[in-house]
């Protein structure tokens, strides 16, 4: 996946005219002021855009987002390609920085997950649920570590239970035999 600047994607987001690339996935509107369209979630023509909005929302199915989520839901395109369907579109000349050099599957430790996010997200929102759920996960694993090492914990007391149980009746059943061939 590649990686681009932050000036080129604001660059492209300033030039990108949603209601354009709406018109040319899914033809014209028939309002003016607030554009409805046919919905390509949900086929309904409840997909609303504003004139002075960059984004969409279906009143219907409450598919949402921008000129990118759009081309990747229906297009099935990843992000980066999104993005440079929209820089042709609007000949918009990205800075492409490279390839993602850390893939976040490596990212093992919070500071570096927090780090990673800092360099590649804006939105302070998603780099908060992205790191509650990272937390979340996190506090999952340890949770099932703690009671897989209680399991084994139980299993050997009730081992030695069973073992001092297995002792006791031994005895018993010694006693037992001596006090009947002493009758």
């Amino acid at each position: 996946m590649k990686i681009f600047s932050k000036e080129s994607l604001a660059e492209l987001s300033n030039n990108v005219l949603l209601n354009n690339v709406l018109e040319c996935f899914l033809g014209d509107s028939e309002v003016e002021a607030a554009m409805y369209y046919e919905c390509p979630y949900c086929g309904a023509n409840e997909l609303l855009v504003n004139k002075n909005n960059s984004n969409y929302y279906c009143w219907e199915c409450g598919a949402h987002g921008d000129a990118v989520s759009f081309l990747m839901n229906v297009n099935k395109l990843a992000f980066d390609e999104a993005v440079e369907v929209l820089a042709e579109m609007y000949d918009v000349e990205l800075d492409v920085l490279g390839p993602r050099s850390t893939p976040l599957k490596n990212v093992q430790t919070p500071d570096a997950l927090r780090d990673f996010l800092f360099d590649f997200i804006d939105s302070p929102s998603i780099i908060h649920s992205v790191l509650v759920n990272y937390a979340t996960n996190v506090q999952r694993k340890i949770d099932r570590e703690k009671d897989k090492e209680l399991m084994e914990e139980i299993n050997v007391q009730q081992k030695k239970k069973t073992k001092k149980g297995a002792r006791k009746s031994k005895k018993t059943n010694r006693k037992a035999k001596k006090d009947t061939k002493s009758s």
